[in-house]
């Protein structure tokens, strides 16, 4: 059944059916040059609807348009996903039963129809990029699309004393920080494990027995333990680094208002320097948003160093560094642009 839309006198819409609009018109408040919307925003009247019977002796209708030329602003938003106007509080959307928001088919302010590649709403301007979701790390967004603005200072601190933990991340809404839980709950394993070869090394030594593997598994125990530990504490310094030297600003529409906040672009000298002196445990990985290599990197590192080419990944982190300090401004942006982000993006 089609779904129309009725502005009255106040400017506030209201949803109609068929049946009701019948209702209206047989009572005389509608006529046939009553406007109305149609579903995908078509214009039209009342007197063009096929089977429409109205009372042309009754009153006249009580739903007059506005006498400014411009109505008044309604308080709904579009759903992103049917373009059916919503509540802005509104989490799911009536019509179609999705999320009222994080969908890139309909513009949330105006409901007009988008398409994939489009980052602004070229109705009403509207920024599409980002809508439901917070642009930066510094916010939290909420079902009306608005954001909460989160404490630098906070950030720093639970990264700082409860980083293993991930709180920071979840401070902020990322669900990254469960790989920090799993980082710790790895080096707390490699600990005990190699313990447990050490302890057990010493005991059977007393007996006289060859013990030389026990003590290799117990070393490459901790060894694990010591690079695990290292790029834990390496990731934690560089969120800290990448909340502080993110460089640029973009302007976005926010539940109706303007947001501005960090775009997320890397500094090409900090991924130089954490490449040339960190490269081997990933460190520049992590502040490119790569954390796959970030994770293989490391792990080759242990790998290698069983067979005493451990150097092999810093090499190649030291001449990513060197690419990194060598190149333009304008080629790494237009190389690393904060919207490419992916886990294995080189």
């Amino acid at each position: 059944m089609t779904t129309f839309f009725l502005t009255d006198k106040n400017g506030t819409k209201h949803s109609l059916n068929e049946q009701q609009l019948q209702a209206l018109a047989a009572k005389g408040k509608i006529t046939p040059n009553t406007p109305l919307e149609a579903e995908g925003g078509h214009q039209g009247l009342a007197g063009q609807i096929p089977g429409l019977q109205f009372n042309t002796a009754a009153a006249p209708p009580p739903f007059a348009q506005p006498a400014q030329t411009t109505p008044a602003p309604s308080a709904n938003v579009f759903c992103t996903n049917c373009g059916a106007p919503v509540s802005a509080q509104a989490v799911v959307c009536m019509s179609c039963g999705a999320k009222s928001i994080g969908h890139r088919k309909f513009c949330r302010q105006c409901g007009v129809a988008l398409n994939p590649e489009q980052v602004v709403c070229i109705k009403c301007g509207n920024a599409i990029e980002g809508i439901g979701r917070g642009s930066h790390v510094g916010g939290t967004s909420f079902a009306d699309g608005s954001e909460q603005q989160r404490s630098h200072s906070m950030f720093i601190l639970f990264a700082l004393l409860f980083g293993g933990l991930g709180v920071h991340h979840f401070y902020v809404g990322r669900k990254r920080g469960v790989v920090n839980i799993f980082l710790s709950i790895a080096i707390l394993v490699c600990l005990f494990v190699g313990y447990q070869y050490y302890r057990f090394a010493d005991i059977f030594s007393d007996y006289g027995f060859n013990v030389s593997t026990q003590e290799h598994k117990a070393a490459f125990c901790f060894l694990s333990a010591f690079v695990l530990a290292l790029v834990h504490i390496t990731w934690i310094i560089i969120d800290i680094a990448s909340y502080t030297t993110d460089t640029g600003e973009v302007s976005r529409s926010v539940g109706g208002g303007t947001h501005t906040g960090t775009s997320g672009q890397k500094s090409k000298w900090v991924a130089g320097l954490l490449a040339i002196f960190l490269g081997g445990i990933g460190a520049h990985k992590y502040y490119m948003g790569s954390w796959g290599w970030g994770i293989v990197f490391p792990a080759a590192t242990i790998i290698l160093a069983c067979v005493n080419l451990g150097i092999v990944t810093g090499i190649i982190a030291f001449i990513e560094g060197i690419m990194f300090l060598v190149m333009s401004e304008e080629t790494f942006e237009e190389k690393y642009p904060p919207e490419t982000v992916h886990p294995f993006r080189w």
